[in-house]
């Protein structure tokens, strides 16, 4: 179980970036060559594919990490020292702490930034595509 989480952890991310590379370069291409043009492109219809990938992408490092956990656990029992285990468990609650820290850090940053615009605008014309 542990093979196959490091398996994991390390394929993942190779995963996230080809795919999103790929959503970008395939957008990029159609409004070059022209077909993004007379194509009906949606923000609806874009949103859903990268969020479709994006859920998948969670929910494979979810298990990741779960079978990662399970094989931690097990190890430690079968060297009987908690400390592997345990060592896990702090690591989680550092993660946590500062996943939470930053992203209130990153929501005062936003706020601070809209904040500071002269009008803001209800909509910003850069993402929306033409149909």
């Amino acid at each position: 179980m542990g093979l196959i989480a490091s398996i994991t952890a390390i394929v993942l991310p190779i995963v996230a970036i080809a795919g999103l590379a790929t959503f970008v370069f395939s957008i990029i291409a159609a409004f070059t060559s022209g077909i993004g043009t007379t194509l009906p492109v949606s923000t609806f219809a874009f949103s859903i594919g990268i969020g479709l990938f994006l859920l998948v992408l969670i929910i494979m490092a979810i298990l990741e990490f779960i079978a990662f956990a399970l094989s931690m656990y097990k190890l430690s029992h079968y060297y009987s020292e908690p400390a592997i285990f345990r060592n896990l468990l702090y690591a989680i609650l550092v993660a946590l702490v500062s996943i939470t820290v930053s992203a209130i850090l990153e929501g005062v940053f936003i706020f601070v930034l809209f904040a500071q615009l002269p009008n803001p605008s209800p909509t910003i014309p850069f993402f929306q595509f033409s149909t």
